[in-house]
């Protein structure tokens, strides 16, 4: 059974965007061309998610369980202020949406998860798993409205198409750049076995440039590893 290995020389640092901080790991899996050769063995069983709301298809998948724990328990538990015991799903995903098909709810940023907690820090991971940087790494991005406007990924989206102004919503593109409703504060690069990490709660959206680039074929389209963790809060660490 194929299982995901941590290179042993994982670079790590933390970056700010706004009131973002990303953790950022280079050099991640020591495997990474195997994990690229799975998803390309089970690219038939790839699907759009139920809620639509990623643009493009994913393929839920478990051989990163075991180095995942490992891996949050040396580079990331102590960065995000949790215990080094974290619960985790894990799905490969294509971006592969051309922008005259996107949904309204794909064309905004998204929070994986709406609500913060006190006692429990819900965090995302993606990989890159694509060697073409122009295909597009990660945006961040703060509300320029009330908060509770904001389409969490939770949320079906048929009941949020109301929410946005129709001057916002007239020619759909993928964001990447601030509008009346979001401010960009930065954009975390891609590279080939990179890995970030951040709090689920925050905006951020792929940031695609190049959206002609797109392709549903996994050895040339956008190929990511995307993981969310569930951990509790340290302790008197708010």
């Amino acid at each position: 059974m194929f299982k995901a290995q941590l290179n042993k020389l994982i670079v790590s640092q933390i970056k700010h965007f706004g009131p973002h901080k990303v953790l950022v790991l280079d050099n991640v899996f020591n495997n990474a061309d195997d994990m690229r050769s799975y998803a390309i063995a089970h690219e038939a069983q790839f699907k759009p998610p139920p809620k639509g709301s990623y643009p493009g298809l994913v393929l839920s998948v478990n051989f990163a369980d075991d180095c995942f724990r490992t891996l949050y328990r040396q580079e990331i538990a102590h960065v995000f202020s949790t215990v080094p015991v974290v619960k985790a799903k894990h799905r490969l995903g294509v971006t592969c949406v051309p922008e005259h098909q996107l949904s309204k709810i794909q064309a905004q940023p998204h929070r994986d998860i709406q609500q913060s907690s006190k006692h429990i820090r819900y965090l995302a991971a993606v990989t890159y798993l694509f060697d073409q940087p122009q295909l597009g790494g990660t945006g961040f991005y703060s509300d320029c409205i009330a908060s509770d406007q904001v389409v969490s990924e939770r949320v079906d989206a048929r009941d949020n198409v109301a929410l946005l102004p129709s001057k916002e919503v007239g020619d759909l593109k993928y964001i990447t750049s601030s509008t009346n409703m979001f401010r960009l504060d930065g954009v975390s690069s891609a590279a080939y076995n990179r890995m970030i990490v951040f709090e689920s709660t925050k905006l951020h959206s792929g940031h695609l440039q190049s959206p002609s680039l797109l392709s549903s074929n996994i050895c040339s389209g956008r190929l990511t590893l995307n993981s969310f963790f569930t951990s509790l809060i340290l302790p008197n660490s708010h």
